[in-house]
């Protein structure tokens, strides 16, 4: 299943993104999460050989997917030192370069590439947060072992409890 938002989710520059993906090998190039337009796109994914590729920034980072169809973590953080890129809490890319582009073009979407590209991913995303801002190599751990009180939570998290609880609230009001 593909599913796109309604806007632009990752910022356009210092930002940190947090998934767990499980996935058998990909036949051809995947995306777990992309956004915007070929030449200044933005996404996570795989490589017809199963390469992790970062962005147009990061074609090939020598990292290859497991695909032995079980969850692991992902974590990939930009901003002005350098991006990072963390498999299961350990950090397997790092470069100086940093991830920008401007958000123009296919709003974020989920299992497949921009643009009515294709490129989708066979497999399962679970756990998905994206953050302002790099999140710390402890903080990556954190999130990894559901420490997550200890990071920033996404705006959409407080949305969605302050929705449940209201409907909750209207729930119990109608009994």
């Amino acid at each position: 299943s593909v599913v796109q938002l309604a806007g632009y989710a990752v910022p356009a520059t210092d930002f940190s993104i947090s998934l767990w993906v499980k996935g058998p090998a990909q036949s051809g190039y995947s995306e777990f999460i992309s956004q915007n337009y070929s030449t200044n796109g933005f996404y996570i994914g795989t490589s017809p050989s199963n390469g992790i590729r970062l962005s147009d920034r990061y074609l090939t980072t020598g990292l290859t997917f497991p695909a032995d169809n079980i969850y692991h973590h992902y974590a990939l953080t930009t901003d002005g030192t350098g991006t990072n890129f963390y498999v299961d809490g350990v950090n397997v890319f790092s470069d100086p370069g940093t991830i920008n582009f401007s958000n123009s073009g296919t709003f974020t979407q989920f299992g497949q590439q921009f643009q009515g590209i294709g490129e989708q991913f066979i497999g399962s995303l679970d756990g998905i947060r994206i953050y302002s801002g790099a999140l710390t190599a402890s903080e990556v751990v954190q999130v990894l072992n559901s420490g997550a009180e200890a990071i920033p939570e996404p705006a959409t998290f407080a949305f969605l409890g302050a929705g449940l609880a209201g409907i909750m609230a209207l729930r119990r009001r109608s009994r």
